[in-house]
């Protein structure tokens, strides 16, 4: 079972949401719901959170956010 979860996370987790440099994609933003993945968190027992604030960079693009999880 701990094989299974370790490849879940190295392998398949980061397929999810793969993109490439310059490919046009969304931006996250305020009202998003993720996915929080912890390696303090039981396999597979990962909370979702609602994307309540973002902060952007210099650049524009969006590098910070702040999540709520749970309930207010």
């Amino acid at each position: 079972m701990r094989h299974f979860w370790h490849r879940w996370l190295q392998e398949r987790i980061p397929t999810l949401n793969r993109r490439k440099k310059g490919d046009n994609y969304t931006e996250m933003k305020e009202g998003d719901i993720v996915l929080i993945i912890s390696r303090e968190s039981p396999r597979g027992d990962w909370p979702l959170g609602k994307i309540v604030s973002v902060h952007p960079g210099k650049d524009g693009h969006i590098r910070v956010v702040k999540i709520q999880v749970g309930k207010p």
